[in-house]
């Protein structure tokens, strides 16, 4: 067999390819690291009886990766304990056990490196055209992620980095130097508290609820500790939970339906998943909601998430519209969006008011309200 002709070309997630330009894409910005993945691999079980033109599940690939390093990792254990019982001189014992270390270390590494390119391709696989801009991705940036993701062993730590370079692939820059190094120093348990902190997240920042804050599951020491690491601006939490910053006024639109009748429509974004709730009313007034601002750092990696609002976030907003005269709303998804203009989106909200069934008819009479905006489907 020619290992020459396993190409990314041959990859597939779930029986379908990806895109010519996202393939071409990939190759150029990680194809050397990529396309020596392969040799060492076909070894293993199920890929060494694969015939040249066959072609791979991304799945498949990652599962016999990974079994890969567990059984040359083993070899290499227990080639250490060969030496440490067949070794006598000190000095020669501990040269070869060093060697056999580094030897573990670099395997690790080229593993880690190899799953996350893997899973890469996947995340990458779910963008769409207009997602993936023909700008390539600098080579220092990939050289500078791959520094930080070799290190990266833990599974959903590696969906992170991989995310990023999937997100760096398709439209470079997105992801800065400075947001992987605070990446690389955050452990398991400060991403799970991430997860919490995007969880309450409105317009791809933190909102302040006072009196709420509590019951959303985010002491102060974590978001003290977020500035310090370099994720909310420092002081912003300080001054947004003594009501000091200034507030986040909600965009909204102005639509004319017929007979004349104008509706307002707000858009809010909540969580990191893309979710919008689409809530319209009449007789609204302005909305201000008190925020903490996030760094750069902050707003690189809640676009990496995909975090679904927490449901009290979700309970408070609609209260919180309602109390502001919006008293219908539907639920969208941000990806609907993609590749609009600003012209084309307003259009779109308003094919939505109309799609979505709105009730226009509580507006055709005065001082028509309801306790909680009603859902409609």
């Amino acid at each position: 067999m020619k290992f020459s002709l396993v190409t990314i070309n041959k990859l597939e997630i779930n029986g379908k390819g990806i895109s010519l330009k996202a393939k071409e894409k990939f190759n150029g910005a990680v194809g050397s690291i990529f396309n020596s993945i392969f040799p060492a691999y076909f070894k293993t079980r199920e890929l060494k009886n694969m015939e040249i033109g066959q072609k791979l599940e991304v799945a498949t690939c990652i599962k016999e990766i990974i079994e890969y390093g567990r059984v040359t990792r083993k070899s290499l254990e227990n080639k250490k304990s060969e030496i440490l019982e067949n070794c006598p001189d000190a000095e020669e014992l501990q040269t070869e056990l060093l060697k056999i270390d580094a030897l573990i270390e670099q395997q690790q590494k080229k593993l880690n490196r190899d799953v996350i390119s893997l899973k890469a391709w996947r995340f990458l696989a779910e963008k769409t055209e207009a997602e993936i801009y023909d700008q390539m991705p600098e080579e220092g940036v990939i050289n500078h992620f791959f520094r930080y993701a070799e290190n990266i062993s833990d599974e959903d730590m590696q969906n992170l980095w991989a995310r990023i370079l999937a997100g760096e692939i398709a439209q470079p820059d997105s992801t800065s130097i400075m947001t992987m190094d605070v990446l690389s120093k955050l452990s398991k348990s400060d991403l799970q508290d991430l997860e919490k902190l995007f969880s309450c997240f409105v317009y791809g920042t933190l909102v302040i609820f006072s009196e709420n804050k509590k019951d959303l599951g985010i002491p102060d020491g974590t978001l003290v500790r977020f500035e310090d690491i370099g994720i909310l601006t420092p002081g912003t939490i300080r001054n947004a939970l003594s009501h000091v910053s200034a507030a986040h006024v909600v965009p909204t639109y102005e639509f004319e339906f017929e007979g004349g009748m104008i509706i307002r429509f707000a858009p809010i974004y909540f969580g990191t998943d893309g979710t919008i709730y689409g809530f319209v009313g009449q007789n609204t007034k302005d909305l201000r909601w008190v925020r903490a601002f996030t760094t750069m750092v902050g707003s690189q990696l809640s676009r990496l998430t995909s975090i679904k609002p927490h449901p009290d976030l979700i309970k408070f907003g609609i209260q919180m519209m309602a109390e502001n005269g919006y008293d219908q709303y539907f639920v969208i998804n941000k990806k609907m969006l993609a590749g609009m203009s600003t012209d084309e989106i307003a259009t779109f909200y308003r094919d939505q008011i109309l799609e979505h069934d709105i009730d226009f008819s509580r507006y055709l009479t005065e001082d028509k309200t309801t306790d909680e905006p009603e859902k409609n489907t």
